[in-house]
């Protein structure tokens, strides 16, 4: 029954393009598999997506920092590296929310 809920809720989220079709699936397969421990999984799962949601302004500058220190690098030994997808103008991807549901999983299997 918990499985069906998430399933279908999560589709809505899915059909409103907040989350992805594979984390929809990944949280419905994550739910039938957890069984009586869904309450604590989904919990850890939204506070680790909640951590990772505030994080992502931090790691997105760390990410365009390296890519410049990796292109500045390659200048300065005047070899080819190719230019980081971070400094194309590429449309920056949502957030991974899959690790957030990777980490309420570990933590549910692994408390005992």
């Amino acid at each position: 029954l918990e499985f069906r809920r998430v399933l279908f809720r999560s589709y809505g989220l899915f059909a409103m393009r907040w989350v992805g079709a594979g984390d929809v699936k990944l949280m419905a397969v994550l739910c039938l598999w957890l069984g009586r421990e869904v309450a604590m999984f989904l919990l850890v799962a939204s506070l680790a997506g909640g951590v990772l949601a505030l994080c992502m302004p931090l790691l997105r500058r760390m990410e365009l920092a390296v890519a410049r220190g990796v292109g500045q690098l390659g200048a300065w030994l005047r070899l080819p590296v190719p230019t980081p997808m971070v400094l194309q103008g590429h449309k920056l991807p949502g957030i991974p929310y899959g690790i957030a549901m990777a980490a309420g999983a570990a933590f549910v299997l692994f408390r005992y």
